[in-house]
């Protein structure tokens, strides 16, 4: 990656999801939320976007064209701009699920930007079904946690889809 980008987030392989654009596209809005959030909103989002495109699909001896043909950019910039029109009520929304011992201020980074995007695919994109939503996102919080973790994140997102998409 650039230099101007460089931060502690655990670089995952994108390759894992060269079948899947889809998963492909909501990691890199997870990178980029990530992102904008460690520059504190200073860095335009297009850079940030461009150079994750361009620099972090580069992985060991992987076909870069092949894995930027699977990006759908239309829907990263839906999720990304969604989840920050929205920021404010999901956060509260969250932190109205979170057990005494956590809060958003507590929990980590990559952890409230994925419950940020499942709670925006929860709300506002009907068309994906829960279950896909909720799979997604845990498949995600596996490149990046422990069982333990993944296992809060899945119970959290649930607990979410429950709220949001009541039958």
């Amino acid at each position: 990656m650039s230099d101007l980008f460089k931060t502690d987030i655990k670089i995952i392989n994108p390759i894992k999801f060269k079948k899947n654009p889809r998963g492909l596209s909501r990691l890199l809005a997870l990178q980029i939320l990530f992102q904008n959030d460690f520059f504190e909103n200073e860095v335009d989002l297009n850079l940030i976007t461009k150079d994750l495109i361009n620099n972090y699909l580069i992985h060991e001896d992987h076909d870069f064209v092949d894995l930027t043909l699977n990006i759908e950019e239309i829907f990263i910039t839906k999720l990304v701009k969604g989840v920050l029109e929205n920021i404010d009520e999901f956060d509260l929304k969250i932190a109205s699920f979170l057990k005494a011992k956590y809060s958003i201020e507590t929990i980590d980074n990559v952890e409230l930007q994925i419950f940020r995007l499942a709670m925006f695919e929860l709300k506002f994109l009907n068309e994906t079904p829960t279950n896909v939503i909720i799979n997604e996102y845990v498949d995600i919080a596996g490149s990046f946690f422990i069982e333990k973790k993944i296992n809060f994140i899945n119970g959290l997102i649930n607990s979410l889809a429950k709220d949001i998409r009541k039958p």
